[in-house]
Protein backbone atom coordinates (compact mmCIF):
# COMPACT_ATOMS: atom_id res chain seq x y z
CA UNK A 1 0.00 0.00 0.00
CA UNK A 2 1.20 3.50 -0.83
CA UNK A 3 2.63 5.50 2.04
CA UNK A 4 1.20 8.99 2.41
CA UNK A 5 2.80 11.93 4.24
CA UNK A 6 0.51 14.87 5.05
CA UNK A 7 2.55 18.06 5.34
CA UNK A 8 1.49 20.99 7.51
CA UNK A 9 3.72 23.96 6.50
CA UNK A 10 5.17 26.57 8.88
CA UNK A 11 3.53 29.96 9.53
CA UNK A 12 6.37 32.29 10.60
CA UNK A 13 4.17 35.37 10.04
CA UNK A 14 2.24 34.52 13.22
CA UNK A 15 3.08 35.85 16.67
CA UNK A 16 3.42 32.27 17.89
CA UNK A 17 3.02 29.16 15.73
CA UNK A 18 2.74 26.76 18.66
CA UNK A 19 -0.57 27.90 20.13
CA UNK A 20 -3.17 25.86 18.24
CA UNK A 21 -2.40 22.84 16.08
CA UNK A 22 -3.83 22.76 12.58
CA UNK A 23 -6.73 20.34 13.01
CA UNK A 24 -7.29 19.74 9.27
CA UNK A 25 -4.41 17.24 8.83
CA UNK A 26 -5.59 15.45 11.96
CA UNK A 27 -9.15 15.12 10.65
CA UNK A 28 -7.82 13.70 7.36
CA UNK A 29 -5.15 11.39 8.76
CA UNK A 30 -7.43 9.96 11.45
CA UNK A 31 -10.08 9.16 8.85
CA UNK A 32 -7.53 7.62 6.46
CA UNK A 33 -6.14 5.42 9.24
CA UNK A 34 -9.66 4.28 10.08
CA UNK A 35 -10.16 3.42 6.41
CA UNK A 36 -6.98 1.32 6.33
CA UNK A 37 -4.50 3.69 4.67
CA UNK A 38 -0.83 4.09 5.60
CA UNK A 39 -0.49 7.76 6.52
CA UNK A 40 1.61 10.01 8.75
CA UNK A 41 1.78 13.76 9.44
CA UNK A 42 4.82 16.02 9.20
CA UNK A 43 3.98 19.06 11.32
CA UNK A 44 6.37 21.89 10.48
CA UNK A 45 4.81 24.56 12.69
CA UNK A 46 7.56 26.58 14.33
CA UNK A 47 10.31 24.81 12.37
CA UNK A 48 12.82 27.28 10.98
CA UNK A 49 14.84 24.41 9.48
CA UNK A 50 11.74 22.95 7.84
CA UNK A 51 13.51 22.12 4.55
CA UNK A 52 16.03 19.99 6.42
CA UNK A 53 13.14 18.14 8.06
CA UNK A 54 11.62 17.45 4.65
CA UNK A 55 14.90 16.28 3.09
CA UNK A 56 15.07 13.44 5.61
CA UNK A 57 11.77 12.02 4.35
CA UNK A 58 11.77 12.46 0.56
CA UNK A 59 12.37 8.76 -0.16
CA UNK A 60 10.20 7.36 2.65
CA UNK A 61 6.78 8.07 1.11
CA UNK A 62 4.96 7.59 -2.18
CA UNK A 63 2.53 10.47 -1.83
CA UNK A 64 3.20 13.90 -0.33
CA UNK A 65 -0.06 15.65 0.53
CA UNK A 66 0.07 19.37 1.32
CA UNK A 67 -2.44 21.52 3.15
CA UNK A 68 -2.30 25.22 3.97
CA UNK A 69 -3.79 28.68 3.84
CA UNK A 70 -3.02 31.29 1.19
CA UNK A 71 -0.32 32.85 3.37
CA UNK A 72 1.41 29.47 3.76
CA UNK A 73 1.71 28.80 0.03
CA UNK A 74 5.29 30.16 -0.39
CA UNK A 75 6.48 27.66 2.23
CA UNK A 76 4.59 24.82 0.58
CA UNK A 77 6.30 25.68 -2.70
CA UNK A 78 9.71 25.64 -1.03
CA UNK A 79 8.94 22.21 0.40
CA UNK A 80 7.68 21.02 -2.99
CA UNK A 81 10.95 22.07 -4.62
CA UNK A 82 12.95 20.08 -2.08
CA UNK A 83 10.86 16.97 -2.69
CA UNK A 84 10.85 17.19 -6.49
CA UNK A 85 14.56 17.98 -6.66
CA UNK A 86 15.51 15.00 -4.51
CA UNK A 87 12.78 12.61 -5.67
CA UNK A 88 11.34 13.66 -9.07
CA UNK A 89 9.09 10.59 -9.33
CA UNK A 90 7.24 11.37 -6.09
CA UNK A 91 3.53 12.20 -6.34
CA UNK A 92 2.46 15.50 -4.81
CA UNK A 93 -1.04 16.75 -4.06
CA UNK A 94 -2.31 19.95 -2.49
CA UNK A 95 -5.64 20.50 -0.76
CA UNK A 96 -6.85 22.61 2.13
CA UNK A 97 -8.17 26.17 2.32
CA UNK A 98 -6.06 27.88 -0.36
CA UNK A 99 -6.41 25.12 -2.93
CA UNK A 100 -10.16 24.91 -2.29
CA UNK A 101 -10.97 28.60 -2.65
CA UNK A 102 -8.69 29.05 -5.67
CA UNK A 103 -10.25 25.97 -7.29
CA UNK A 104 -13.72 27.41 -6.71
CA UNK A 105 -12.74 30.72 -8.32
CA UNK A 106 -11.11 28.90 -11.22
CA UNK A 107 -14.31 26.95 -11.91
CA UNK A 108 -16.30 30.19 -11.79
CA UNK A 109 -14.04 31.94 -14.29
CA UNK A 110 -13.94 28.89 -16.58
CA UNK A 111 -17.73 28.85 -16.73
CA UNK A 112 -17.76 32.54 -17.64
CA UNK A 113 -15.11 32.20 -20.35
CA UNK A 114 -16.66 29.10 -21.91
CA UNK A 115 -14.81 26.87 -24.37
CA UNK A 116 -11.99 28.83 -25.96
CA UNK A 117 -8.68 27.69 -27.39
CA UNK A 118 -6.40 29.67 -25.07
CA UNK A 119 -8.42 28.99 -21.90
CA UNK A 120 -5.47 28.19 -19.62
CA UNK A 121 -3.58 31.27 -20.78
CA UNK A 122 -6.62 33.44 -20.15
CA UNK A 123 -7.02 31.96 -16.68
CA UNK A 124 -3.40 32.65 -15.72
CA UNK A 125 -3.75 36.26 -16.82
CA UNK A 126 -6.98 36.69 -14.89
CA UNK A 127 -5.54 35.64 -11.53
CA UNK A 128 -1.95 35.03 -10.38
CA UNK A 129 -2.96 32.20 -8.04
CA UNK A 130 -4.01 29.60 -10.60
CA UNK A 131 -0.63 28.80 -12.19
CA UNK A 132 1.44 28.22 -9.01
CA UNK A 133 -0.82 25.34 -7.95
CA UNK A 134 -0.12 23.63 -11.29
CA UNK A 135 3.33 22.75 -9.91
CA UNK A 136 1.66 20.05 -7.83
CA UNK A 137 0.65 16.81 -9.52
CA UNK A 138 -2.90 17.06 -8.22
CA UNK A 139 -5.06 19.89 -6.82
CA UNK A 140 -8.06 18.89 -4.72
CA UNK A 141 -10.81 21.11 -3.36
CA UNK A 142 -13.16 20.04 -0.61
CA UNK A 143 -13.09 18.70 2.94
CA UNK A 144 -10.28 16.27 3.56
CA UNK A 145 -12.21 13.44 5.20
CA UNK A 146 -13.91 12.72 1.86
CA UNK A 147 -11.65 14.58 -0.58
CA UNK A 148 -8.55 12.46 0.18
CA UNK A 149 -10.00 9.59 -1.93
CA UNK A 150 -9.22 11.60 -5.07
CA UNK A 151 -5.53 10.87 -4.47
CA UNK A 152 -6.09 7.25 -5.43
CA UNK A 153 -8.36 7.85 -8.45
CA UNK A 154 -7.43 8.84 -11.96
CA UNK A 155 -8.81 11.98 -13.53
CA UNK A 156 -8.13 15.61 -14.25
CA UNK A 157 -5.47 17.59 -12.42
CA UNK A 158 -7.99 19.92 -10.74
CA UNK A 159 -10.63 17.91 -8.89
CA UNK A 160 -13.58 18.47 -6.61
CA UNK A 161 -13.43 16.20 -3.58
CA UNK A 162 -16.77 17.00 -1.99
CA UNK A 163 -17.76 18.04 1.51
CA UNK A 164 -18.79 16.20 4.66
CA UNK A 165 -22.48 15.64 5.27
CA UNK A 166 -22.64 13.92 8.63
CA UNK A 167 -19.84 15.06 10.95
CA UNK A 168 -20.75 12.42 13.53
CA UNK A 169 -19.80 9.64 11.11
CA UNK A 170 -16.11 10.57 11.29
CA UNK A 171 -13.69 9.80 14.12
CA UNK A 172 -12.35 12.24 16.68
CA UNK A 173 -9.12 13.73 15.28
CA UNK A 174 -6.19 11.95 16.93
CA UNK A 175 -3.89 14.61 18.42
CA UNK A 176 -1.34 11.89 19.09
CA UNK A 177 -0.41 11.94 15.38
CA UNK A 178 1.63 15.11 16.03
CA UNK A 179 3.78 16.32 18.90
CA UNK A 180 0.73 17.79 20.59
CA UNK A 181 2.55 18.55 23.85
CA UNK A 182 4.63 21.17 22.03
CA UNK A 183 1.56 23.38 21.69
CA UNK A 184 0.73 25.74 24.53
CA UNK A 185 -2.44 27.66 25.29
CA UNK A 186 -4.29 28.51 28.47
CA UNK A 187 -7.73 29.76 29.39
CA UNK A 188 -7.89 31.20 32.90
CA UNK A 189 -4.71 29.34 33.79
CA UNK A 190 -6.03 25.99 32.59
CA UNK A 191 -4.34 23.91 29.92
CA UNK A 192 -6.40 24.43 26.76
CA UNK A 193 -6.61 23.62 23.07
CA UNK A 194 -8.89 24.21 20.09
CA UNK A 195 -11.88 22.25 18.84
CA UNK A 196 -14.23 22.53 15.85
CA UNK A 197 -17.76 21.18 16.30
CA UNK A 198 -19.63 22.56 13.29
CA UNK A 199 -18.96 23.61 9.72
CA UNK A 200 -20.44 26.18 7.45
CA UNK A 201 -21.73 29.71 7.93
CA UNK A 202 -24.87 31.09 6.24
CA UNK A 203 -23.78 34.73 6.33
CA UNK A 204 -22.26 36.62 3.41
CA UNK A 205 -19.55 38.87 4.81
CA UNK A 206 -17.84 40.41 1.77
CA UNK A 207 -14.33 40.06 3.26
CA UNK A 208 -14.53 36.43 4.39
CA UNK A 209 -12.57 33.92 2.35
CA UNK A 210 -14.78 30.98 1.46
CA UNK A 211 -18.15 32.73 1.34
CA UNK A 212 -18.34 31.80 -2.35
CA UNK A 213 -17.69 28.10 -1.74
CA UNK A 214 -19.92 25.26 -0.54
CA UNK A 215 -17.33 24.19 2.03
CA UNK A 216 -17.70 27.35 4.07
CA UNK A 217 -21.25 28.33 3.20
CA UNK A 218 -23.21 25.09 3.62
CA UNK A 219 -24.50 24.62 7.16
CA UNK A 220 -26.95 21.91 6.10
CA UNK A 221 -26.56 19.28 3.41
CA UNK A 222 -28.81 16.38 2.38
CA UNK A 223 -30.83 16.77 5.56
CA UNK A 224 -27.79 16.87 7.83
CA UNK A 225 -27.03 19.90 9.96
CA UNK A 226 -23.25 19.99 9.72
CA UNK A 227 -22.62 19.89 13.45
CA UNK A 228 -21.39 17.31 15.92
CA UNK A 229 -23.99 16.07 18.36
CA UNK A 230 -23.63 17.32 21.96
CA UNK A 231 -22.64 13.77 22.99
CA UNK A 232 -19.90 13.68 20.34
CA UNK A 233 -18.60 17.08 21.48
CA UNK A 234 -18.34 15.93 25.07
CA UNK A 235 -16.69 12.69 23.97
CA UNK A 236 -13.92 14.65 22.23
CA UNK A 237 -13.41 16.87 25.27
CA UNK A 238 -13.17 13.86 27.57
CA UNK A 239 -10.66 12.25 25.20
CA UNK A 240 -8.48 15.37 25.30
CA UNK A 241 -8.78 15.63 29.07
CA UNK A 242 -7.95 11.99 29.74
CA UNK A 243 -5.07 11.72 27.26
CA UNK A 244 -3.50 15.18 27.38
CA UNK A 245 -4.75 16.85 30.56
CA UNK A 246 -6.80 19.46 28.67
CA UNK A 247 -9.24 21.32 30.91
CA UNK A 248 -10.38 24.18 28.67
CA UNK A 249 -11.38 24.62 25.05
CA UNK A 250 -11.20 27.31 22.38
CA UNK A 251 -14.16 26.75 20.04
CA UNK A 252 -13.29 27.64 16.43
CA UNK A 253 -16.81 27.26 15.07
CA UNK A 254 -17.79 30.35 13.05
CA UNK A 255 -20.49 31.05 15.61
CA UNK A 256 -21.44 28.63 18.37
CA UNK A 257 -24.87 30.24 18.85
CA UNK A 258 -26.09 29.86 15.28
CA UNK A 259 -28.70 27.26 16.26
CA UNK A 260 -30.63 28.19 19.39
CA UNK A 261 -32.01 24.70 20.03
CA UNK A 262 -28.53 23.22 19.68
CA UNK A 263 -27.23 25.65 22.27
CA UNK A 264 -29.86 24.52 24.76
CA UNK A 265 -29.02 20.82 24.32
CA UNK A 266 -25.28 21.40 24.19
CA UNK A 267 -24.98 23.65 27.24
CA UNK A 268 -27.13 21.27 29.29
CA UNK A 269 -24.64 18.48 28.60
CA UNK A 270 -21.56 20.66 29.11
CA UNK A 271 -22.73 21.47 32.64
CA UNK A 272 -21.85 17.90 33.59
CA UNK A 273 -18.14 18.72 33.30
CA UNK A 274 -15.98 21.41 34.98
CA UNK A 275 -14.36 22.41 31.68
CA UNK A 276 -13.92 26.09 30.76
CA UNK A 277 -14.62 27.47 27.28
CA UNK A 278 -13.98 30.37 24.92
CA UNK A 279 -15.76 30.78 21.58
CA UNK A 280 -17.19 32.95 18.83
CA UNK A 281 -20.80 34.10 18.72
CA UNK A 282 -22.99 35.99 16.26
CA UNK A 283 -23.82 39.14 18.24
CA UNK A 284 -27.21 39.75 16.56
CA UNK A 285 -28.41 36.25 17.48
CA UNK A 286 -26.94 36.60 20.98
CA UNK A 287 -28.99 39.73 21.56
CA UNK A 288 -32.09 38.22 19.93
CA UNK A 289 -31.89 35.21 22.25
CA UNK A 290 -30.49 36.72 25.48
CA UNK A 291 -31.14 33.47 27.38
CA UNK A 292 -28.05 32.14 25.60
CA UNK A 293 -25.84 34.23 27.87
CA UNK A 294 -26.97 32.47 31.04
CA UNK A 295 -26.82 29.06 29.35
CA UNK A 296 -23.27 29.60 28.11
CA UNK A 297 -22.14 30.89 31.50
CA UNK A 298 -23.56 27.82 33.26
CA UNK A 299 -21.86 25.59 30.68
CA UNK A 300 -18.44 26.98 31.62
CA UNK A 301 -17.89 29.72 29.03
CA UNK A 302 -15.62 32.42 30.42
CA UNK A 303 -15.07 34.48 27.25
CA UNK A 304 -17.06 35.18 24.09
CA UNK A 305 -15.78 36.75 20.87
CA UNK A 306 -17.49 38.38 17.92
CA UNK A 307 -16.65 40.09 14.66
CA UNK A 308 -17.93 43.60 15.35
CA UNK A 309 -16.03 44.60 12.17
CA UNK A 310 -16.83 48.34 12.22
CA UNK A 311 -18.31 51.08 14.35
CA UNK A 312 -20.00 52.63 11.32
CA UNK A 313 -23.63 51.61 10.87
CA UNK A 314 -23.41 52.58 7.21
CA UNK A 315 -20.54 50.16 6.58
CA UNK A 316 -22.20 47.44 8.66
CA UNK A 317 -25.40 47.73 6.62
CA UNK A 318 -24.02 48.26 3.11
CA UNK A 319 -21.01 45.95 3.13
CA UNK A 320 -20.61 43.73 6.19
CA UNK A 321 -24.26 42.62 5.98
CA UNK A 322 -24.38 40.70 9.25
CA UNK A 323 -27.79 42.17 10.09
CA UNK A 324 -26.25 43.96 13.04
CA UNK A 325 -25.50 47.52 14.18
CA UNK A 326 -22.97 49.21 16.43
CA UNK A 327 -25.72 49.36 19.08
CA UNK A 328 -26.41 45.62 18.78
CA UNK A 329 -22.72 44.81 19.02
CA UNK A 330 -22.42 47.02 22.09
CA UNK A 331 -25.43 45.30 23.66
CA UNK A 332 -23.80 41.91 23.06
CA UNK A 333 -20.69 43.04 24.96
CA UNK A 334 -22.74 44.21 27.92
CA UNK A 335 -24.90 41.07 27.91
CA UNK A 336 -21.85 38.83 28.16
CA UNK A 337 -20.21 40.96 30.83
CA UNK A 338 -23.45 41.16 32.83
CA UNK A 339 -23.47 37.36 32.93
CA UNK A 340 -19.88 37.15 34.14
CA UNK A 341 -18.14 36.44 30.84
CA UNK A 342 -15.36 38.41 29.19
CA UNK A 343 -15.86 39.70 25.66
CA UNK A 344 -13.39 40.20 22.80
CA UNK A 345 -14.32 42.25 19.73
CA UNK A 346 -12.66 41.90 16.33
CA UNK A 347 -12.65 44.93 14.04
CA UNK A 348 -11.30 45.70 10.57
CA UNK A 349 -9.94 48.77 8.82
CA UNK A 350 -10.08 48.94 5.03
CA UNK A 351 -13.78 48.54 4.28
CA UNK A 352 -15.18 49.76 0.94
CA UNK A 353 -15.63 53.54 0.82
CA UNK A 354 -14.27 53.82 4.38
CA UNK A 355 -13.29 57.33 5.41
CA UNK A 356 -11.26 58.65 8.32
CA UNK A 357 -14.54 59.42 10.09
CA UNK A 358 -15.64 55.78 9.77
CA UNK A 359 -12.39 54.57 11.29
CA UNK A 360 -12.91 56.98 14.17
CA UNK A 361 -16.40 55.54 14.64
CA UNK A 362 -14.77 52.14 15.07
CA UNK A 363 -12.34 53.59 17.59
CA UNK A 364 -15.19 55.32 19.44
CA UNK A 365 -17.21 52.09 19.44
CA UNK A 366 -14.36 50.22 21.15
CA UNK A 367 -14.13 53.00 23.74
CA UNK A 368 -17.90 53.04 24.36
CA UNK A 369 -18.48 49.28 24.35
CA UNK A 370 -15.27 48.68 26.31
CA UNK A 371 -14.81 45.00 25.49
CA UNK A 372 -12.31 43.15 27.64
CA UNK A 373 -10.06 42.74 24.60
CA UNK A 374 -10.13 43.72 20.94
CA UNK A 375 -8.35 43.33 17.62
CA UNK A 376 -7.87 45.91 14.90
CA UNK A 377 -6.81 44.24 11.66
CA UNK A 378 -6.45 45.32 8.04
CA UNK A 379 -8.72 43.94 5.36
CA UNK A 380 -6.79 41.57 3.11
CA UNK A 381 -8.73 40.31 0.07
CA UNK A 382 -8.36 36.54 -0.24
CA UNK A 383 -9.56 34.20 -3.00
CA UNK A 384 -12.98 32.87 -2.09
CA UNK A 385 -14.13 36.16 -0.58
CA UNK A 386 -16.82 38.15 -2.45
CA UNK A 387 -14.54 41.21 -2.39
CA UNK A 388 -11.88 39.22 -4.28
CA UNK A 389 -13.97 36.96 -6.50
CA UNK A 390 -16.40 39.70 -7.57
CA UNK A 391 -13.83 42.44 -8.14
CA UNK A 392 -13.67 44.05 -11.57
CA UNK A 393 -10.87 45.76 -13.47
CA UNK A 394 -10.25 49.26 -12.12
CA UNK A 395 -9.48 52.47 -13.98
CA UNK A 396 -10.36 54.90 -11.18
CA UNK A 397 -7.19 54.91 -9.08
CA UNK A 398 -3.76 54.62 -10.62
CA UNK A 399 -1.65 51.75 -9.35
CA UNK A 400 -4.61 49.56 -8.39
CA UNK A 401 -5.82 46.99 -10.91
CA UNK A 402 -8.98 45.73 -9.19
CA UNK A 403 -12.02 47.33 -7.55
CA UNK A 404 -14.88 45.96 -5.46
CA UNK A 405 -18.21 47.82 -5.70
CA UNK A 406 -16.32 50.93 -6.75
CA UNK A 407 -15.10 51.66 -3.24
CA UNK A 408 -12.29 49.22 -2.47
CA UNK A 409 -9.16 49.08 -4.58
CA UNK A 410 -6.43 46.46 -4.51
CA UNK A 411 -3.97 44.40 -6.49
CA UNK A 412 -4.38 40.66 -6.34
CA UNK A 413 -1.66 39.13 -4.20
CA UNK A 414 0.37 36.35 -5.77
CA UNK A 415 0.43 34.04 -2.77
CA UNK A 416 3.21 31.96 -4.25
CA UNK A 417 5.52 34.90 -3.58
CA UNK A 418 3.98 36.80 -0.66
CA UNK A 419 2.73 35.89 2.82
CA UNK A 420 0.42 38.89 3.14
CA UNK A 421 -1.71 38.47 6.27
CA UNK A 422 -4.80 40.10 7.72
CA UNK A 423 -3.67 39.41 11.27
CA UNK A 424 -0.08 39.15 12.38
CA UNK A 425 2.71 40.96 14.17
CA UNK A 426 2.17 44.68 14.96
CA UNK A 427 4.80 46.74 13.19
CA UNK A 428 4.85 44.28 10.28
CA UNK A 429 1.41 45.09 8.86
CA UNK A 430 1.07 46.24 5.27
CA UNK A 431 -2.11 47.16 3.42
CA UNK A 432 -2.83 45.90 -0.08
CA UNK A 433 -6.10 47.85 -0.16
CA UNK A 434 -7.12 51.47 -0.26
CA UNK A 435 -10.42 53.36 -0.42
CA UNK A 436 -11.27 56.55 -2.34
CA UNK A 437 -10.24 58.64 0.67
CA UNK A 438 -7.75 56.47 2.60
CA UNK A 439 -4.41 55.41 1.15
CA UNK A 440 -2.77 52.09 2.05
CA UNK A 441 -0.21 53.92 4.22
CA UNK A 442 -2.94 55.82 6.06
CA UNK A 443 -4.78 52.57 6.78
CA UNK A 444 -1.66 51.01 8.34
CA UNK A 445 -0.94 54.17 10.33
CA UNK A 446 -4.49 54.33 11.70
CA UNK A 447 -4.47 50.66 12.62
CA UNK A 448 -1.30 50.93 14.63
CA UNK A 449 -2.23 54.21 16.32
CA UNK A 450 -5.62 52.87 17.44
CA UNK A 451 -4.22 49.54 18.57
CA UNK A 452 -1.43 51.11 20.62
CA UNK A 453 -3.53 53.93 22.11
CA UNK A 454 -6.49 51.80 23.19
CA UNK A 455 -4.34 48.99 24.57
CA UNK A 456 -2.54 51.55 26.68
CA UNK A 457 -5.86 53.04 27.81
CA UNK A 458 -7.42 49.66 28.68
CA UNK A 459 -4.24 48.33 30.31
CA UNK A 460 -3.95 45.48 27.80
CA UNK A 461 -0.72 43.77 26.79
CA UNK A 462 0.76 45.01 23.55
CA UNK A 463 0.87 42.19 21.00
CA UNK A 464 4.40 41.93 19.69
CA UNK A 465 7.07 39.49 18.70
CA UNK A 466 9.97 41.94 18.66
CA UNK A 467 11.60 43.59 21.69
CA UNK A 468 10.56 46.97 20.36
CA UNK A 469 7.68 47.82 18.05
CA UNK A 470 6.97 51.27 16.63
CA UNK A 471 3.35 52.42 16.69
CA UNK A 472 2.57 55.63 14.88
CA UNK A 473 5.94 57.14 15.70
CA UNK A 474 5.96 55.89 19.32
CA UNK A 475 8.09 53.06 20.61
CA UNK A 476 6.75 50.65 23.17
CA UNK A 477 9.23 48.49 25.12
Amino acid sequence: MEKVLIINPPSPFLLDEKVFPNLAPLFVATTMLRDGYNVEILDLSGKRNFKDEVEKKVFDYDVFAFTGTSSQLPFNLEILEVIKTKNPSSFTVIGGPHASVVSSLRRKIKSQLGKIEDLEDKLSKYDPNFSPLEKFDLIISGEGEVAYKEIFRGGEKWREGGIVHDLNSFPIPDRGLINFENYHYEIDGLKATSIITQRGCPFTCYFCSGRDTDIYRKVRLDGFLRVNSPERVLEEMDYLHENFGIEAFMWYDDEINLHNEKIKDLTKLLQKRPYKHRGFIKSELFVRWPEQAELLKKAGFVELCTGAESGSNEILKKFVRKHTTRETNKEAVKLAQKNGMRFKAFTIIGHPYEKYEDVMLTKDWILEAHPDDFDVTIHQPYPGAPAYDNAVKNNQIEGYEWAYEGGLFFNKTDYSKHTTFYKGVPGEYVSTVRTPSLSAKEIVKLREEIDFELREKFGLRQNKRMDEVSYGGQTKK
